[in-house]
């Protein structure tokens, strides 16, 4: 299939564990970029700050531009992602991101990078991350072994 990609999931369920925003962005290089957020249903502990509140009640129906420090914040204060969208871009007008990060529908968090050096994929693995091959719609057609 011509319109097949490489992309690195892990299920967000390991065993009995929730795997949180948390857990993956340490393995993200985030350095150089820009990111955006977008698509937020996310579940916060209850005493979230308002400014985080603010960025998430704007990235649910709007892609919004934010700082890796908000990122960081929104990982400290989330139980859950329900759905988010993060893209990192290397310049303000790239029509694609070097990363795409998103949680869907509470299964899975699926990265899409262009620039395999943004993510440390040993981090990856030890929550149970691996490669695969997806078609056009997303869905995945072999595991591939890296």
């Amino acid at each position: 299939m011509a319109d097949e990609r490489k992309r690195f999931d892990i299920r967000m369920w390991n065993d009995s564990r929730l795997i949180g925003l948390c857990d993956i962005i340490p393995a993200v290089r985030s350095n150089g970029l820009q990111w955006m957020i977008s698509d937020a249903w996310v579940m916060f502990q209850r005493e979230v700050p308002d400014d985080v509140l603010q960025v998430m009640n704007a990235a649910e129906g709007d892609q919004v531009p934010i700082e890796w420090s908000t990122v960081e914040e929104i990982a400290r204060w989330s139980t859950q992602c329900i759905d988010l969208t993060l893209r990192g871009y290397e310049n303000p007008g790239d029509a694609k991101p070097a990363i795409e990060i998103v949680a869907f529908d509470s299964t899975a968090w699926e990265f899409t990078i262009n620039d395999s050096g943004r993510i440390d994929t040993n981090l990856l693995r030890d929550l149970g991350g691996v490669w695969v091959l997806v078609n056009e719609r997303g869905e995945i057609q072999a595991l591939i072994d890296e």
